[in-house]
């Protein structure tokens, strides 16, 4: 019995290293988790509230590029874009109508009549990608952040939290005085969140008060790509819109606005 109660001491002694680095490590990681927790609060606080952000239904993005190119973009969430861009070099327009619920997108390039494709990953991703960039929070994603990190952008030093939005990794990079996301970094695509890339960065500038949600007026992205641009954005929150405009293909009399409700 003396021999079993010393060997099983003795275990206890060699243990105790371990069990203390395991320790140790484990409240390292809630730490760094509730800090993560803590920076995504202030900057949903910073954006608006929760509560008002999970009241955005619809997001309407007026886009103009250097040159003159322009895109007129209505996300109704989560399923329904209409989108229209125009290039100004050549004077040529495209339309593209994205139904989930029915399963359909259509495509009108330059005035030729429309094309019907099948909804797919990637349209999912068109409707994603505005609320994971310009909102943090809506009815339809609630990220939740994972781990926090320090960074820098040039000179500042700022804090990156990671998060989880619906499946996807999407981190954002945190102004320690507004705490708003002045970087934002995910997939570029459904194939690269695949991979496990992470090569779209945007970085969001200038932002003014849209019925009180913070949305930047200036915007700055680059991919794994050589391609990098800027854009002038202008927001409008929950627009009144035709929902007849999802249901049929797009014809070319169509203008840029074509879904405000008369």
């Amino acid at each position: 019995m003396r021999r079993l109660v010393f060997i099983t001491c003795l275990l206890l002694t060699l243990l105790a290293p371990a069990f203390s680095v395991a320790q140790v490590a484990a409240s390292a990681q809630d730490s760094e988790k509730q800090r993560a927790q803590q920076l995504w609060e202030e900057a949903i606080a910073a954006k608006g509230g929760r509560e008002r952000l999970r009241n955005v239904s619809s997001l309407f993005v007026k886009t103009e590029l250097d040159g003159g190119d322009r895109e007129y973009s209505l996300y109704v969430f989560p399923d329904y874009i209409f989108d229209y861009g125009y290039i100004a070099e050549k004077e040529i327009t495209d339309i593209k109508v994205s139904n989930a619920k029915r399963g359909v997108t259509w495509w009108q390039p330059n005035g030729h009549p429309a094309h019907q494709l099948k909804y797919d990953s990637n349209d999912l991703y068109e409707n994603l990608k505005p609320q994971f960039i310009y909102l943090l929070v809506t009815s339809h994603m609630d990220p939740v952040p994972l781990r926090s990190r320090k960074d820098r952008i040039g000179l500042k030093r700022v804090d990156v939290v990671e998060t989880d939005a619906n499946g996807w990794r999407v981190d954002y990079y945190i102004d320690p005085d507004t705490h708003l996301p002045i970087k934002v970094v995910l997939p570029s695509s459904p194939k690269a969140r695949s991979e496990e890339e992470m090569d779209f960065v945007v970085s969001l500038e200038d932002y003014i008060n849209v019925d009180g949600v913070m949305m930047p007026s200036r915007a700055k992205f680059s991919d794994t790509t050589p391609l990098k641009w800027k854009e002038h954005l202008t927001f409008e929150i929950n627009p009144a819109y035709d929902k007849g405009i999802f249901e049929e293909p797009p014809t070319a009399k169509m203008v840029p606005e074509a879904w405000r409700k008369k």
